[in-house]
């Protein structure tokens, strides 16, 4: 297998001697070393670190330290920004050609809340041949949006990958997660320990917050745009959801005077990276944050439909709304962002006809990756992926 040559370097093998290798490894992509710490104490909080039949392996971003963390674990370095979808594919893909039977993905700052439900995840997993997930919350009583996610202490046997595949890497950050876990719950691979929890924080939960942070956000929005166009290779009706998301976008583009988010709008459909730029937070608004967090729950019934457009018709009416626990402080004078409503609405239809041929051209795109990745193609797959990184497009 190659592909870790085509995608890791620097790999330290710390693990425990040949004969005594664990079943289990639990992966951990580390972007940022603060975050590692964390991690690692919450390990030895559940006793994960003196267990014999469970490894280590980390993947760090290029630059940063390898620590002395005292366990069994493998350490790797990227070779190339991979961003947070390659490295999750790149820790799936390792761990299963380093022979492991069950792969743990474990995000650096997601937090399990016992080793009760550890032990019954990992049981589970092994004996049901599926992915386990446990459900995502913020704190004790708030539970995040959008918890689809098998990044946060999914639990991941071997022969889920041969059935289903691995993660798409080529997003490069974000929607990776729920793109993978479409292909598991169509492939009946998913299963649900409802007992248990994961802590895992939320941000860049509305179009407001994305646009306010341009720099985190947006490569994510790619992320996202790509997923879409990916899972209509199994559900045409998410070429449906991708041209909603096109026009919202390209519509608050406008209406904030936002050029790089439309730039990204109008090159979702293409295999290239998120093209970094000085991208400075939207002037048109502020966010004045809360003491707290009030979360946008799904269950909030025909509400949720209508978010949006209240919150536009109160910047409009009162030049501010209340977004969950923040509140959105429009700069623009009114009439001028009357205005540009206006635009952004006459807008939409042409936005809708780029998008259908977006998905037009999507098809040609989709076909200089190999998709789903299976262990069959797997070092295929990270070649094409390694020269998607370097050059920024394929």
């Amino acid at each position: 297998m190659k592909m870790a040559e085509y995608l890791l370097e620097n790999i330290t093998d710390e693990r425990r001697k040949a004969g005594n290798r664990p079943a289990t490894v639990i992966f951990a992509p580390v972007g940022d070393i603060r975050h590692l710490d964390p991690f690692v104490k919450h390990v030895k909080k559940l006793g994960l670190d003196k267990m014999q039949d469970v490894d280590f392996l980390f993947i760090y971003r290029a630059g940063l330290p390898k620590p002395d963390l005292g366990f069994s674990a493998v350490h790797a370095f990227e070779k190339y920004p991979l961003g947070t979808a390659g490295a999750f594919f790149a820790g799936q893909a390792y761990g299963y050609t380093l022979g492991y039977e069950t792969i743990i993905v474990a995000d650096c700052d997601a937090f399990l809340d016992s080793r009760k439900t550890f032990d019954a995840m990992l049981a589970i997993a092994q004996r049901e041949d599926k992915v386990v997930s446990t459900p995502a919350y913020t704190d004790d009583h708030q539970e995040k949006p959008g918890d689809n996610t098998t990044n946060g202490w999914g639990f991941m046997p071997r022969s889920a990958f041969e059935k289903a595949g691995f993660s798409t890497p080529y997003t490069w950050k974000g929607g990776d997660d729920f793109e993978i876990a479409y292909r598991l719950n169509k492939t009946g691979l998913r299963r649900w320990y409802s007992e248990g929890k994961t802590y895992h924080p939320a941000s860049g939960y509305t179009i407001y917050h994305r646009i306010s942070q341009p720099q985190k956000y947006y490569p994510y929005a790619c992320g996202v745009f790509k997923s879409l166009l990916f899972i209509g290779d199994y559900d045409p009706k998410s070429y449906a959801k991708y041209l909603l998301w096109y026009v919202f976008n390209y519509f608050f583009g406008v209406a904030f005077c936002e050029e790089s988010l439309k730039k990204i709008v109008q090159n979702s459909g293409k295999m290239a990276l998120y093209e970094h730029v000085e991208t400075l937070p939207n002037s048109n608004f502020a966010i004045e944050k809360g003491k707290g967090w009030v979360e946008y729950r799904h269950d909030m019934g025909y509400d949720r439909y209508l978010f949006i457009p209240k919150s536009l018709l109160l910047l409009l009416v009162a030049g501010r709304c209340q977004v969950h626990d923040d509140v959105i402080v429009l700069k623009m004078p009114r009439v001028v962002f009357a205005l540009r409503l206006i635009w952004a609405a006459i807008l939409a239809p042409i936005a809708a006809l780029m998008g259908l041929a977006s998905i037009a051209g999507w098809q040609k795109e989709r076909k200089k990756v190999i998709y789903p990745i299976m262990p069959s193609n797997l070092d295929a797959a990270a070649k094409i992926f390694a020269t998607l990184v370097e050059k920024k497009s394929l």
